[in-house]
């Protein structure tokens, strides 16, 4: 094969090189999140409505967050969050998803 022939196919190849690339180039707006801006709502056990709970804690539903105001109507508020674990329907998985964002006030 010739010089020109080997220049001209290298030459076609790394135009349809540049060529697919930039058909394929995408621009993404993806938005970006400042972590010290990102605020995270605390629930706290002693004083949380029913909605509050079902909505703040993950894992609980109305059903659960129900037996977490039982529980605090029977036995008076809790002094530790690690005590909301004495409330039938949280364990220690539900506990570890929410501790970060459960308070006792």
């Amino acid at each position: 094969m010739s010089k020109e022939i080997k220049n001209a196919i290298f030459f076609v190849v790394s135009l349809l090189m540049i060529c697919s690339s930039s058909l394929f180039a995408v621009e993404l707006d993806i938005p970006t999140v400042d972590p010290v801006s990102v605020e995270v709502a605390m629930i706290n056990i002693n004083t949380a409505s029913v909605q509050d709970l079902a909505d703040g804690l993950k894992g609980v539903g109305i059903k659960t967050a129900e037996a977490i105001v039982d529980h605090r109507d029977e036995l008076g508020y809790f002094s530790s969050a690690e005590e909301i674990m004495d409330v039938s329907g949280i364990g220690e998985i539900t506990f570890a998803l929410n501790k970060d964002v459960i308070i006792v006030e």
